[in-house]
């Protein structure tokens, strides 16, 4: 794997404990039993971007307000390493974190999702140091934009956190490619509103009901029934994938198959956020 490549995942190095110090866990036996955190109490449902990787004892949250950015440079490998400290509410109950990260032009407009990322977080307490590393690569991290990271939890959101990435804008033919401006980068342009809903269980149902496929089957072709499965796009609702499952086997013939397919690729919920896509099985039935 290429220095590139690798600078893309996501690397967590989590503290053997919460970043306290005694002075500030005046905790009885019962509080340490509940996983008290007065970092988190005082931070709970932030993502800091730090100066530096906090030390192994702080006296209170101040250290970490007092060295939170909004804005990190860009280094000389095209990269940015951000200090993340994650401060969550209440206790986890689930020690896997997913990062949806999205991006908007420094004003907050042109609101897109760029990618999810997933991460196990270990430990104790509710306060949780890693190292994050973004880097350029196809259009996905662009600099002189505004990334916000939201962190779920169960599909719950617990924390979310933003910064400002500025990079050196890179010339072609003479002329500097302003990336807000959806230039060079292919930096689309998405209603924020599309982003903020969560995938609607329902509506995609209804989308699906209203699909009509029965006259797909032709004179004589088999009968019965099958499962279709559907993977709607969020930012438009659109579907950008319709197949069969492989189980239970499909009944019909290719020509059925290849007419159901096309119908239920029309398909349009509503656009929702939280995930870049989202797909969903639907059993049909023809009847003979």
């Amino acid at each position: 794997m290429s220095p590139r490549t690798r600078s893309l995942f996501v690397t967590l190095s989590l503290l053997v404990a919460p970043v306290l110090t005694a002075a500030t866990l005046v905790a009885d036996r019962a509080e340490a039993q509940s996983k008290k955190d007065p970092l988190a109490d005082a931070l709970g449902g932030k993502l800091m971007f730090l100066t530096s990787s906090p030390p192994q004892s702080v006296s209170g949250p101040g250290w970490f307000t007092g060295h939170q950015i909004s804005t990190k440079e860009e280094n000389d490998d095209k990269k940015w390493v951000l200090n993340c400290m994650l401060f969550v509410k209440k206790d986890l109950d689930s020690s896997k974190v997913d990062l949806m990260i999205y991006r908007a032009d420094k004003n907050g407009a042109n609101y897109e999702f760029v990618q999810k990322r997933e991460q196990y977080l270990t430990g104790d307490g509710r306060s949780f140091f890693f190292p994050l590393t973004i880097a350029k690569d196809n259009g996905n991290f662009l600099p002189n934009l505004k990334y916000e990271i939201k962190v779920l939890a169960s599909g719950t959101k617990i924390a979310e956190g933003t910064i400002t990435l500025n990079g050196k804008e890179e010339r072609i033919s003479g002329g500097a490619i302003d990336f807000t401006k959806d230039e060079g980068g292919g930096y689309r342009k998405v209603n924020k509103e599309k982003l903020t809903n969560a995938f609607d269980p329902a509506d995609a149902k209804k989308a699906l009901n209203d699909i009509i496929y029965e006259d797909c089957r032709g004179i004589g072709a088999p009968a019965g029934a099958a499962v279709v499965v559907v993977t709607f796009s969020a930012d438009d609702g659109k579907v950008v994938k319709s197949e069969f499952a492989k189980d239970p086997a499909v009944p019909y013939n290719e020509n059925t198959q290849g007419c159901i397919r096309a119908r239920f690729a029309k398909a349009k919920m509503k656009p929702f956020g939280l995930e870049d896509t989202h797909t969903v099985t639907y059993k049909i039935k023809i009847d003979k």
